[in-house]
């Protein structure tokens, strides 16, 4: 059975890392440190949910999601906002 797809988007290492522990074993995952990579990544990944820092540099979190919506393949998309502080 495969595993579903995981995009983890932080701009903090340690918050990526936590999240990558707790789910690595379970989910075929991929990590983006802002919102720029992380459109790129989620292109070519794929993801089945996208788990996302609200508060990022550049991009922010709602103009990701809108920005996916707007795209062909990544509007069916699940997006998970996380504040910053957990």
């Amino acid at each position: 059975m495969q595993k579903s797809k995981i995009l983890i988007v932080d701009d903090n290492e340690i918050n990526r890392e936590i999240c990558e522990e707790i789910l690595c074993d379970d989910y075929q995952l991929a990590v983006a440190q802002d919102g720029e990579s992380a459109l790129e990544v989620a292109r070519g990944f794929e993801p089945d949910l996208v788990l996302l820092d609200v508060m990022m540099p550049g991009i922010s979190a709602l103009k990701f999601a809108d920005s996916c919506a707007n795209q062909s393949g990544l509007g069916s998309r699940s997006s998970w906002f996380r504040p910053s502080l957990w």
